[in-house]
């Protein structure tokens, strides 16, 4: 009787540790995101940006790749890559592609995620039809051209 009064004892001990447990994690997510909110809040995040919508080139002949970016106002869009054939360092192995990706605004960048993995987060500073994009926080803007308005 005495060995049922302890294991009584001990499973009960167990599951109110197991409840306080569980209401300690449950109180610590809660904070955690209300101050993840607070803070994504506090970076400036926009939809979409009409200045990019449309279809960008960069041909620079110093890059061993052109680019040509498309941005659509649903915040998708593609990125060719094609190689600069008369660059110094090209060599055969070098190929043309085209990936899709996705796009989001975070203050004067935008995110860039590619449907078959990848991402890019590029400083971004649109006007006219020039369209100027550099590495996050790299400060080093390659220029891109219009090619289409969409």
């Amino acid at each position: 009787m005495a060995y049922r009064k302890i294991r009584k004892t001990v499973i009960l001990s167990a599951l109110a540790l197991l409840t306080a447990f569980s209401f300690s994690a449950c109180s610590q997510n809660s904070t955690t995101s209300s101050s993840s909110k607070s803070s994504i809040a506090s970076v400036e995040e926009k939809s979409s940006d009409p200045a990019i919508i449309g279809t960008w080139k960069n041909e620079d002949p110093s890059e061993r790749y052109f680019f040509t970016y498309t941005f659509n106002a649903d915040n998708t869009g593609t990125k060719a890559s094609v190689p600069n054939y008369q660059h110094s360092a090209y060599w055969e192995g070098f190929t043309s592609s085209k990936d899709q990706f996705t796009y989001k605004f975070r203050g004067n960048s935008i995110h860039i995620d590619y449907k078959d993995g990848g991402y890019n987060d590029f400083d971004y500073i649109a006007s006219g039809d020039t369209l100027k994009l550099s590495e996050r926080y790299k400060n080093q803007y390659k220029n891109y051209q219009r090619t289409t308005a969409q």
